[in-house]
């Protein structure tokens, strides 16, 4: 991916190994960029945790095939070990997923809570790679930026065709605005309509005898015939 790249030489001085995926709505496509990320740089040999902070939408279990029965909400909220509920994923070797866990009352609290932020800052610790995917902005009162102070960047994603472009203006300014730490940008295309199948474009049965008979009366009797 080249946002890997991007993050490995945005700052050549300061690293970015913490970062918070947003977009401005939901359907942008914010657990695929965070989920394909975190898997590239496992690939890479780094040790990556995937933490999903979507509580009130949370996807990145469905992703990985993994339970949402416990997650984040309980170490925040409940004071559960961290240990008890990163969850590793098979083939992937260094890549474990925090998922959001049973949803919060209070989403806007709980994730502008000090806990959340110590959450952050222990995975930090024990990570090469630390990647959450959080809420759209429009969705809520900006949390993708209140949680930009406890990473070292945002990357914020937009799909092209139904965001327009003053609105991705818009989460820039935002972010830059609150948190100073844009680190990438990914935009997504819109997607394309599915090519029919062969048997859908392909002539019928009695136009292709048509065809065939039409073929056979223009062919030229060879000479000689």
């Amino acid at each position: 991916m080249a946002i890997v790249n991007a993050l490995e030489f945005a700052r050549p001085d300061d690293k970015i190994r913490s970062v918070v995926v947003a977009g401005h709505s939901e359907g942008d496509g914010c657990s695929t960029v965070a989920a394909n990320l975190a898997v590239a740089l496992t690939r890479l040999g780094r040790s990556v945790a995937l933490l999903d902070l979507d509580v009130r939408n949370p996807s990145l279990h469905n992703t990985f095939g993994v339970s949402n029965d416990w997650g984040v909400t309980n170490c925040v909220l409940e004071n559960v070990g961290l240990a008890q509920l990163l969850i590793p994923i098979e083939d992937l070797e260094g890549l474990f997923v925090l998922p959001a866990g049973p949803p919060p009352q209070n989403p806007s609290e709980m994730l502008r809570s000090p806990r959340t932020a110590a959450v952050l800052q222990a995975l930090a610790a024990h990570y090469d790679h630390v990647i959450v995917d959080s809420a759209a902005m429009s969705d809520t009162t900006d949390l993708s930026i209140a949680i930009a102070p406890h990473v070292d960047g945002v990357v914020l994603v937009g799909r092209l065709g139904k965001v327009r472009r003053r609105s991705i203006a818009s989460m820039l300014r935002k972010t830059k605005m609150r948190s100073g730490k844009v680190a990438g940008a990914v935009t997504i295309d819109r997607p394309r309509p599915e090519p029919k199948p062969v048997e859908d474009v392909a002539p019928e049965v009695g136009e292709t005898k048509a065809l065939e008979a039409a073929r056979e009366e223009h062919t030229p009797t060879p000479v000689g015939s």
